[in-house]
């Protein structure tokens, strides 16, 4: 099934500033990937924290 341009139930964004078009990468240890992405929401989480701890 395609996609169809201009339909009125395309992608909505939820947030008031846009995002950064390069993704942030880093390196983590063994099991801390599937662990963050396990846990419910973990996208807006870890950009919460991210900007409490660059405060």
């Amino acid at each position: 099934m395609t996609f169809k341009k201009h339909n009125r139930l395309g992608f909505l964004s939820h947030n008031e500033e846009p995002f950064d078009k390069i993704p942030l990468q880093a390196k983590v240890k063994v099991g801390v990937r599937s662990t963050i992405k396990a846990r419910g929401d973990w996208h807006n989480r870890l950009r919460q924290k991210l900007d409490e701890w660059l405060q």
